[in-house]
């Protein structure tokens, strides 16, 4: 089964930071300009020579006549590209972090729907340990996802798996009377179907089984085209991240609240 990745963003997220957190480190702590108080250039024949040292007390002055007038000596500065390197690596680390947190608590949900077929929210809530806003919330994201749609019912405060709600043709023989039943029936088992010859109820047994194959299958469920006009460009996003990365999580946002919106219009409609 492949594993279940809803937000996508978080991989790109860590693994710029983690990147950009590594070399700044390694820029800092390789570079002797960090290490110095003046940096030196001088002239020897065709080349140019580039030290690094320590005041030691002495001024400007005494450094450039060690080396000659020449010598261009310079005050180190601040490593500013370095350290605003580190500080956004430690920012996109945070907030891809924070989308990871939500998103395991998104699949935990989804698991849960998968594996039940429908849920009061109360349930749900107490099961998994979420506010039940978080869960009626975060519905949109799952069913941003293929194949999958869910539908929350506000009169029963129930979520049901959609899958149960359309219709399936059943074939089976009566265990009462032995004649074959074949009906069409929805799998939410709001109402049980009966022999039209002597009225026995289906085996629960039977309509529970076909109800379990539903869920574990991998029915197309369609989504919307507006839906997917709404679909995040992962190469849009690298290219913000690279050159201006709150423009990346801008970029991000709009997009995600557009899908989002979207979804939510065909789960109404549905």
């Amino acid at each position: 089964m492949a594993q279940k990745d809803i937000y996508k963003i978080d991989n790109y997220l860590i693994a710029t930071g983690v990147t950009l957190l590594i070399l700044g480190c390694v820029f800092m702590v390789f570079d002797p300009f960090l290490y110095s108080e003046v940096v030196i250039t001088e002239k020897v024949g065709d080349s140019t020579q580039v030290h690094f040292e320590s005041k030691e007390g002495r001024t400007l002055d005494q450094i450039r006549q060690k080396y000659g007038n020449d010598a261009e000596v310079d005050v180190r500065t601040f490593p500013t590209i370095r350290v605003i390197m580190v500080a956004n690596g430690i920012i996109l680390l945070i907030i891809g972090y924070s989308y990871r947190k939500k998103e395991r608590k998104i699949i935990n949900l989804w698991n849960a729907l998968e594996r039940l077929g429908e849920a009061k929210v109360t349930d749900l809530s107490l099961m998994l340990g979420l506010p039940r806003e978080f869960i009626i919330r975060h519905l949109k994201d799952i069913n941003l996802q293929h194949h999958t749609l869910f539908t929350y019912e506000q009169g029963s405060d129930k979520i049901v798996n959609s899958k149960l709600r359309s219709e399936y043709l059943i074939s089976v023989d009566c265990a009462n009377c032995g004649s074959k039943v074949n009906q069409k029936v929805t799998l939410d088992l709001a109402s049980q179907p009966n022999c039209p010859y002597c009225g026995t109820p289906v085996s629960t047994d039977y309509l529970n089984n076909l109800r379990q194959e539903v869920l574990k299958s991998t029915q197309n469920i369609p989504i919307s085209t507006q839906a997917k006009k709404g679909e995040f460009s992962v190469v849009i996003f690298i290219l913000l991240l690279i050159f201006f990365w709150p423009a990346a999580i801008v970029y991000l946002v709009i997009k995600k609240t557009a899908m989002t919106k979207s979804v939510q219009v065909q789960t109404e409609y549905n």
